[in-house]
């Protein structure tokens, strides 16, 4: 091989070289996620204001103060934590569910901040989340094992380092349907005794649709 074509070789595979960055370069800049909030404030902590705008104008010159008072229109930082835990562990917990072949029908978070004020200042000293979710043919240790998993594993509960508190409860209630039966003219010739018998048939098969589809309710806590 002589100077010119190891030359061309050696820039054939500087392109594939290159081409192979380009597309990491692309994948790491897909892997990425980045959000973000602007806030301006104006005046002392106890008789100042804010407004707080995100990139999605979701909250826009929104006014938040200090603490929450009932004269006052606004939001406050603490509710706003308590506002983005519960939407992510409410995301974080459908994931799961569907991950295990279970579809939530309904999710119900609460997230309440409890704020202390340490030796060192106010800070945030626990999260309680109250779980109430509605996922058709998962059980109590199905949705357990969800529950756990998504206190773990959701973003927002791996930023704080506080202790959270969970309790939740698995309300399942499969829809009753009663098939009503279009009788001809002629059925008024049965007699009597077919009628009972078809009326004693009925309540049984009733009796097993009930117990096939129960109306289950389940809660657990977890510190």
């Amino acid at each position: 091989m002589d100077g010119r074509q190891e030359f061309t070789e050696l820039e054939h595979r500087s392109r594939i070289f290159m081409s192979q960055c380009a597309n990491f370069l692309f994948i790491l800049e897909m892997v990425f996620m980045k959000r973000s909030a602007s806030a301006i404030w104006v005046g002392g902590l106890k008789r100042g204001k804010g407004v707080v705008t995100t990139d999605s104008a979701t909250l826009s010159q929104s006014q938040y103060f200090a603490t929450s008072r009932a004269n006052r229109k606004g939001t406050n930082p603490y509710e706003l934590i308590a506002a983005a835990h519960a939407a992510c562990f409410s995301m974080a917990l459908a994931n799961t569910l569907a991950s295990a072949g279970f579809s939530p029908h309904r999710i119900n978070i609460t997230a309440t901040v409890t704020m202390e004020q340490l030796p060192v200042d106010w800070t945030v000293t626990g999260i309680q989340l109250d779980v109430v979710a509605e996922a058709p043919l998962a059980n109590q240790n199905d949705f357990i094992s969800a529950a756990v998993s998504a206190k773990t594993n959701c973003a927002i509960s791996r930023l704080f380092k506080t202790n959270i508190s969970m309790s939740a409860k698995l309300e399942n209630s499969e829809s009753r349907r009663t098939d009503s039966v279009r009788r001809p003219m002629d059925s008024l010739k049965v007699s009597a005794t077919k009628k009972k018998t078809a009326h004693r048939s009925s309540q049984a098969a009733a009796m097993s649709s009930e117990r096939q589809m129960p109306h289950t309710k389940s809660s657990f806590t977890l510190a």
